[in-house]
């Protein structure tokens, strides 16, 4: 009969394994519909826009640089028909930050059908106030911009755009605050990463993990070498999955996956010292063994503490000698042991089997009953 401790193991067990695939599949099942619904163009502007006036400036975010916080982008202003039809030059200043110096920008406008715009989209880095690439996947990244014009006349721009060409990102609209003024304006947005990747990345890692452990634990000292080879380039290979290339080592990614490698070593050291007597509890008799051989001592003087072996055996299982248990659990017994008794373990009987683990003392003095 099973202890009812070991029912509620059991039953604990199985039910945070049920939590934790619920959890999984809720999360994935998130990561995906927010990525199904993600948009690529936000704008803020007032309810009269573009009606009464067609001012506003568009922001093209296309990549992310790999060693510092910024992405790379680009920038278009359209001043619509109040500005007369004489070509224009505005100097634009783009706040710096803590370490970046300020960017002064010298767009040049021309009369175009109905509207005084740019004829290019110049280039302009974005500084993220937040995460870089290092961080991946944890690198969504947050804006504070301040924009100062400078004109022959007063330049209010009354709409701003965004375009998000990034791959891995998308642009919560909701995030978006724009503060214009006569002279300047101030603009923070955010960069989200997929929440679909960050769950990805995270539930790979989670997964190699536990294969290191079971990689390293269980499988026979043959086939360990070609096991462990082929599981350390499948974890490298993960990299190519989201397309992080040497450029851009290391991630935080990376870091994860070298301490993954960096398990394998500590593993195999246990695998060594515990491998030894490894092949006597892979025994599915193993208790009825037990049982048999601690019959031969049942008249020891002192009873060890419980062990697991004691859960399916009879009472009689429950007087044995201390000191021949912690000799049966010994690396130094079962190397002793391991010669004589891998022909009668492997194909002999269970009675044989049985035999083969009596204690040496019981053997010399014949008390086996």
């Amino acid at each position: 009969m099973v202890p009812v401790r070991h029912v509620w193991v059991r039953s604990t067990t199985g039910l945070v394994m049920v939590i934790l695939a619920a959890w999984s599949v809720f999360t994935g099942y998130s990561g995906w519909q927010k990525t199904v619904a993600m948009t690529n163009a936000c704008s803020r502007a007032p309810a009269d826009w573009p009606q009464n006036h067609f001012r506003y400036i568009r922001f093209y975010i296309d990549s992310q640089r790999l060693r510092e916080p910024i992405f790379d982008g680009r920038y278009y202003i359209n001043l619509g028909w109040d500005f007369g039809r004489d070509p224009l030059q505005l100097r634009m200043i783009k706040a710096g930050s803590s370490n970046y110096a300020p960017t002064t920008l010298r767009p040049n406008f021309h009369w175009d059908d109905a509207n005084l715009m740019m004829q290019e989209q110049p280039g302009m880095a974005f500084v993220s106030k937040s995460n870089s690439h290092y961080s991946f996947p944890f690198d969504s990244a947050r804006f504070d911009e301040t924009f100062t014009f400078e004109s022959p006349v007063p330049l209010d721009i009354k709409a701003v755009l965004f375009s998000n060409r990034v791959a891995g990102f998308y642009k919560p609209c909701d995030t978006i605050t724009v503060h214009t003024e006569e002279g300047s304006a101030k603009i923070s947005f955010e960069l989200t990463r997929n929440p679909l990747i960050v769950y990805t990345a995270v539930l790979l890692l989670m997964v190699a993990a536990l294969f290191a452990v079971l990689i390293t634990l269980f499988i026979e000292s043959g086939p360990l070498p070609g096991a462990l080879a082929s599981y350390f380039f499948a974890v490298w290979s993960i990299r190519a999955l989201f397309g992080l290339t040497a450029e851009g080592f290391p991630t935080l990614f990376d870091f994860a996956i070298v301490l993954l490698a960096s398990l394998l070593f500590p593993c195999c050291c246990f695998y060594v010292c515990w491998g030894y007597h490894r092949p006597y509890y892979q025994l599915a008799d193993m208790g009825a063994i037990w049982c048999e051989s601690w019959k031969a001592e049942s008249r020891c003087r002192h009873q060890p503490p419980r062990t697991w072996a004691h859960k399916e055996s009879d009472d009689a299982c429950l007087h044995c000698p201390e000191d021949y248990v912690t000799r049966l659990l010994s690396p130094v017994f079962c190397m002793e042991q391991r010669q004589e008794d891998a022909a009668q373990i492997t194909a002999g009987p269970t009675a044989s089997r049985a035999q083969a683990f009596v204690p040496r003392k019981a053997q010399k003095t014949g008390r086996l009953r």
